[in-house]
Order: C-alpha cells, then sequence, then structure tokens
C-alpha cells in the first residue's frame, strides 16, 4: 500500500489525514519521543512526518496566538461582549519559532538569538 493514514486517538472512526507515497512502504518507525514518524518505501525513499507539534502559546488581553503548523501561527481575538463572536487570523512566519509573544498590536516569533515581529493591525511582511 503506498498511503498512509493518521488517526486522531480520540475518535479512531474518523480518518483527518491520508498522504500518499510515490511507491509501497516497506518499513516504518516513530521516533522515541513520538513526534516524527518515518517511512521508507521500496524504492529507496525516506518520508519524515511530523506528528505532534509543540505546544507553543502566548496572550495579551483577550487576544490569543497559538503555533498552528511549523510556519504557522493563529492569532485569535476574544470577545469581551456576550453575542460578539470571536475572530481569527493566520500569520504565516519565516521559520518554526521557539518563542511566541503577542500584544495589542504586534506579534513576536523568535528561534534561537533571531526575532521577527508581525503589526498585527493591518496585513504586513515582519
Amino acid at each position: 500500500d503506498n498511503t498512509v493514514k493518521f488517526h486522531e486517538m480520540a475518535s479512531l472512526q474518523d480518518t483527518p489525514s491520508v498522504v500518499s507515497l510515490d511507491q509501497e512502504a516497506e518499513r516504518m518507525d516513530y521516533s522515541a519521543d513520538g513526534q516524527l514518524l518515518a517511512v521508507a518505501t521500496r524504492g529507496g525513499s525516506i518520508s519524515v512526518f511530523l506528528s505532534k507539534l509543540p505546544m507553543l502559546a502566548a496572550a495579551y488581553n483577550s487576544r490569543v496566538a497559538l503555533l498552528s503548523s511549523l510556519t504557522q501561527i493563529t492569532v485569535y481575538q476574544l470577545p469581551f461582549d456576550k453575542g460578539k463572536t470571536m475572530t481569527s487570523s493566520v500569520v504565516e512566519v519565516e521559520v518554526e519559532p521557539s518563542v511566541l509573544a503577542v500584544g495589542p498590536y504586534h506579534l513576536v516569533c523568535a528561534m534561537n538569538n533571531r526575532a521577527w515581529l508581525y503589526d498585527l493591525s493591518r496585513e504586513s511582511e515582519p
């Protein structure tokens, strides 16, 4: 079979993600911490999948920023008043951050000794 199926452990009936490989899978193994799945095909190619994102988040007042993929941050604006709906926006970032910070107008993503500042008041580049 040349497909890899990922199941959510909370609901095994659903298959939220199916990945097709170029050739039939021969071997697969998880890393010791369970975050990476390596799949080797009969043709000799290897694919590595990230099965679990690191938990990374920041909050300021009613604004919450979450790491939603390796290079994507979702920023939620939670309403203070009943009847209003929550809004969200997605910010594509340059690298997989190890530190996040959010304020009233900006989002900061940092990795090692570098930081990127994003203006949340308008759609812009860092």
